[in-house]
């Protein structure tokens, strides 16, 4: 396992350093922009409803990686992720200040942290599957599928079933938390 992270660790650094430059450009793009969150909070009474999102981001995934071309699509969505929670930390610093930015941390962190952490793992994942595939290239023999496309398949179908769960925990209390938590605010 020690190994297997060395060997990825030149792509957790692009990956890394390409969410943060989007969260700054997230950031600075909310900060001279207002926008007014009442909506928001009102609507945290309803059910936050993640499953056909997710299940879309997760298949533009799968493909994406089976195309080969996963990389640039998988780049360009973790970039709009780091955008967007940019954009989130800033206007709710500009609305509510210090509690703000530690409400949007808490709403970071429900909504959005697990899902980042199982896009980098499968941005990881497909960087590999592409260099064993460019690797192969020449000649693909009968042990493609099975040392390539099964394992591939099986590690998405697992972590279809933990998205599967996780947006199902965010559905009955997600927004029952955070609604909870808008004392902060």
């Amino acid at each position: 396992m020690g190994e297997n992270m060395r060997k990825s660790r030149h792509v957790i650094v692009f990956v890394v350093v390409l969410f943060i430059v989007s969260v700054i450009t997230g950031y600075i793009y909310g900060i001279n922009n207002y926008y007014d969150l009442t909506d928001y909070i009102e609507g945290l009474s309803g059910h936050n409803n993640l499953f056909i999102p997710h299940l879309i981001i997760f298949f533009l995934f799968l493909f994406s990686t089976i195309s080969l071309l996963g990389i640039i699509a998988e780049s360009i969505y973790i970039g709009f992720e780091g955008v967007s929670i940019g954009y989130l930390l800033a206007i709710f610093f500009s609305n509510f200040k210090l509690k703000g930015i530690l409400y949007a941390l808490v709403t970071i962190a429900i909504n959005k942290l697990f899902l980042l952490l199982i896009l980098i793992y499968l941005f990881i994942v497909s960087f590999k599957y592409i260099k064993k595939s460019i690797d192969n290239i020449i000649g693909i023999n009968k042990d493609y599928f099975d040392g390539m496309i099964k394992p591939l398949l099986q590690k998405y179908f697992i972590i279809l079933l933990i998205l599967l769960a996780y947006d199902t925990v965010i559905y009955f209390f997600g927004n029952k938390l955070l609604n909870y938590l808008t004392f902060m605010l």
